[in-house]
């Protein structure tokens, strides 16, 4: 297992490297559209025009990776990413900035699919789970990390865009200098999205308001906490146990749906989340001290992101291992198309009833999916786990879906 860990390590480091750019870009675009008096609604939109660049990304870039090969299309992605990253503070203009979230999410889809294929090469059916688990862990830890450096820098200054570039630039470096062989790219056949909610309406539903939820926490969590009256440190470490969050609490609630079924986690980690969402909102008008905060964004950091693998992991308990890759290419769709709205529905809540209209619109979006799930439970037997699938631990937004198994990305 070790020489498996060992083999992956350039890629994984790579992601790393990736993903604290990412993390670190995204923060400070909030934070300079917040302090300089854009409408929430339109910060809203300009952090979803990631989601949507990220859909498009999905859909062609392993066609661009089976044209010109794995490490070219790292390359070519990484460096127009990191161009992207260094035209923000030259043009100040969220209309601008909303195109470059575009390009940055379609460069994010490729990436991940080139990083994620040499993952599932360098794996089997035995140690998939902990070469995912090793990727995940450093996947979060670097989401978080990267919300922290935020503090390193004066935002009315460059440094914080240049580090970005650095980061997303260097990613190059352990993709290009690995000997691990790049993998194949099968051609797969594509299932249809209405034949997939035939199959398993919770699960389609579920990542769709998953994604909903999610794209909207991570894409205006600074916005509420600087709202609130958080410095910028602690903004920071608020965003960042949000992204934490999952890192603790992915792998136990995976490994207790395995064991107790995959709709009862997946009710729990719903119910938990609302009343996380209704306790936020009451901290907020309190004032409540930092500490309880944070831990409470913890906590819904694990239970919002648990959302959406526990709604596919339930899809594919019921289809055929051959159906895999079409199904995760599809979930993939309804997830980013609900990441996509999720911002500009929790912006527009913002607008209307201020800081806490984000959690306000995250309890009413949990609350129609757990009603969902009722109806769902009152409609079809529960599904037998009968050697289920392992829940992969997995972020939501990776794009590389169609290659994991069983989860998504």
């Amino acid at each position: 297992m070790i020489a498996i860990l060992l083999s992956v390590a350039p890629v994984v480091l790579a992601a790393s490297i990736l993903m604290l750019g990412n993390s670190l870009l995204g923060i400070v675009i909030q934070l300079k559209l917040n302090e300089a008096g854009i409408a929430p609604e339109l910060i809203g939109a300009t952090m979803s025009a990631f989601f949507g660049g990220f859909m498009l990304g999905s859909l062609y870039a392993k066609r661009l990776v089976g044209r010109v090969g794995h490490v070219r299309t790292f390359a070519a992605l990484a460096g127009i990413s990191a161009v992207a990253v260094l035209i923000y503070p030259l043009v100040f203009s969220p209309p601008v900035w909303a195109l470059l979230r575009v390009v940055q999410g379609f460069c994010l889809a490729g990436l991940f699919t080139v990083m994620e294929s040499w993952l599932n090469e360098r794996s089997t059916n035995e140690t998939r789970g902990q070469v995912l688990t090793f990727h995940m862990s450093s996947y979060y830890l670097a989401l978080c990390f990267g919300q922290l450096m935020v503090n390193l820098w004066d935002l009315a200054g460059l440094e914080a865009f240049i580090m970005a570039g650095i980061l997303v630039t260097f990613s190059l470096v352990p993709i290009a200098l690995t000997s691990t062989p790049a993998p194949e790219i099968a051609e797969v056949r594509p299932m249809a999205l209405r034949a997939l909610y035939a199959c398993s309406p919770l699960a389609v539903v579920g990542v769709f308001l998953g994604g909903m939820m999610i794209g909207a926490v991570h894409g205006l969590a600074a916005v509420f906490a600087q709202n609130t009256g958080l410095s910028v440190f602690h903004v920071s470490l608020f965003t960042g146990a949000v992204v934490f969050g999952p890192f603790l609490l992915l792998w136990p609630i995976g490994r207790l749906s395995d064991r107790v079924g995959r709709r009862i986690v997946l009710g729990g980690s719903v119910g938990l989340a609302l009343l996380g969402c209704l306790a936020m909102i009451g901290l907020a008008h309190l004032g409540a001290s930092l500490p309880a905060l944070l831990l409470l964004a913890l906590f819904l950091g694990g239970t919002l992101t648990s959302i959406y693998p526990s709604s596919t992991a339930h899809a594919f308990d019921q289809l055929p291992r051959a159906q895999y890759v079409a199904a995760a290419g599809g979930l993939l769709l309804f997830f980013s198309a609900g990441a996509t709205l999720g911002p500009l529905l929790a912006s527009a809540a913002m607008g209307a009833f201020g800081p806490t209209g984000l959690f306000g619109y995250e309890a009413a979006v949990a609350a129609v999916l757990l009603g969902f799930l009722g109806y769902r439970a009152l409609q079809r037997p529960k599904v037998p786990l009968v050697q289920p699938e392992s829940f992969v631990d997995v972020p939501p937004t990776s794009p590389a879906a169609p290659q994991l198994d069983p989860r998504h990305q």
